[in-house]
């Protein structure tokens, strides 16, 4: 049996590996269906601390990954999709995507939170024919293109400048009227000259090419003066949905969650007795990599005391 099964590698599975490791309680990270979590798929991070400016995150969730090894911490790139709680507080039972069955004393959720979709005609029929959630992997397919980003904050500005160094053109495509960025972002990004901003336009559809096989443009909506009209682009980078889902669907009947989703914890403590809540997917909390990795921190020190206590 295992003493401790994180679910998740992102900022807040790792740091709590990385403390429960370190405390000889030799941690399990089953990564799940996103390996390092989000974090590892941002162009750039500089609001890190220690880290250099224009650090990515993949950079940076690699660095945390390779520290947890270093400590012993074992991985292992499955999903759980079931828990069943042990008779006499024994512990948990964990199934596995791949039919596996693993026992363990305790388990941290960590598994964080997705970014709803985007839901307008064309999106679906062109993801990886056009259409993509992830400037860094796939910019470089754009070279010399002219793409559109979709999104009114920090993520889609980072995107915007990553993809103007690689693409002709960049249009942003913002619903508001401003965004919701630090300063230092707008500077970097606002005087960028192959950047343009479309605020107050709302996407209504994703267009395809001539030839039916790839993106050919956006159809958008002027807010304030309700023209219609097609922006054409090669590709389109949707870099906000409108807020997360967070990963816990099938934890319904194990641990308390709010109304939106959210597991309901204090300082890593859940509902359901030997298992604990990390990161984004915990209700109330910051959405960013440094809360995160403080909450993962936390709940390892509640896991070593839980623990010492049920020996």
């Amino acid at each position: 049996m295992e003493k401790i099964i994180i679910l998740g590698s992102g900022p807040a599975g790792l740091t709590a590996a990385i403390y429960t490791a370190r405390a000889g309680l030799s941690p399990l990270v089953l990564e799940g269906g996103s390996p390092m979590g989000l974090l590892a798929q941002a162009a750039r991070v500089d609001n890190y601390p220690g880290i250099s400016v224009g650090t990515s995150g993949f950079e940076l969730m690699l660095a945390m990954h390779t520290q947890a090894e270093a400590l012993g911490v074992r991985f292992e790139y499955e999903e759980a999709v079931a828990i069943t709680p042990l008779p006499n507080d024994e512990g948990f039972s964990l199934r596995l995507s791949s039919g596996e069955e693993l026992q363990t004393e305790a388990i941290l959720l960590a598994m964080g939170a997705s970014p709803k979709p985007l839901d307008i005609p064309g999106k679906k029929e062109f993801e990886g024919r056009g259409v993509s959630h992830c400037a860094v992997c796939d910019g470089m397919f754009f070279k010399g293109k002219e793409v559109a980003v979709i999104g009114d904050g920090e993520a889609a500005l980072i995107d915007a400048e990553y993809l103007a160094g690689v693409c002709e053109k960049v249009w942003l495509i913002n619903k508001h009227s401003e965004f919701t960025a630090p300063p230092a972002i707008l500077e970097r990004v606002v005087p960028l000259k192959n950047v343009a901003e479309c605020n107050q336009t709302l996407p209504l559809q994703i267009l395809p090419s001539e030839q039916g096989k790839s993106v050919g443009g956006v159809l958008v909506r002027n807010l304030n003066t309700s023209e219609e009209y097609t922006i054409p682009v090669a590709g389109v980078f949707i870099a906000k949905g409108g807020g997360r889902n967070p990963n816990t669907l099938w934890l319904k009947d194990l641990v308390d969650l709010d109304e939106n989703g959210f597991v309901i914890a204090k300082d890593g403590i859940t509902s359901q007795k030997g298992i604990f809540a990390a990161g984004d997917l915990v209700s109330g909390t910051i959405k960013q990599a440094i809360t995160a990795a403080a909450a993962g921190c936390t709940a390892a020190f509640a896991i070593g005391k839980f623990l010492k206590n049920k020996a």
